[in-house]
């Protein structure tokens, strides 16, 4: 947009700047196993994209792939910019994947009833 000011010098109009969402989090999953050697994770995550006339918004499913490196530990973020949701006069927000211990049993048949290791 041009305009012209009362001395008659041509100036551009700047467009408000877009808003930044708060980053969403996702939980990752693993067992001890996987953060002592390393494993190769994928994620699903639910996020909004906008649709091409740029007003409306859909919710998209995507699978996001994560290499667990040997030796992280809970609570270690992963960050993907621009990755989260997507809104009109919005930027598209960072998804973070946190990492989480999980429990994995083990058990064992002897004579008895079965046992959790």
């Amino acid at each position: 947009m041009i305009w012209c000011s009362a001395d008659a010098s041509l100036s551009i109009a700047t467009p408000a700047p877009a808003e930044k969402q708060l980053p969403l989090e996702q939980n990752l999953y693993c067992s001890l196993e996987e953060l002592f050697v390393g494993a190769s994770k994928k994620v699903k995550v639910a996020r909004r994209r906008l649709n091409s006339d740029g007003k409306t918004s859909r919710i998209e499913d995507a699978v996001l792939s994560v290499d667990v490196k040997a030796g992280w530990k809970a609570g270690t973020k992963i960050t993907f910019r621009g990755d989260g949701n997507e809104g009109v006069g919005l930027v598209p927000c960072t998804l973070w994947c946190v990492v989480c211990t999980s429990v994995v049993w083990t058990s064992r048949w002897g004579d008895g009833p079965l046992t959790l290791l």
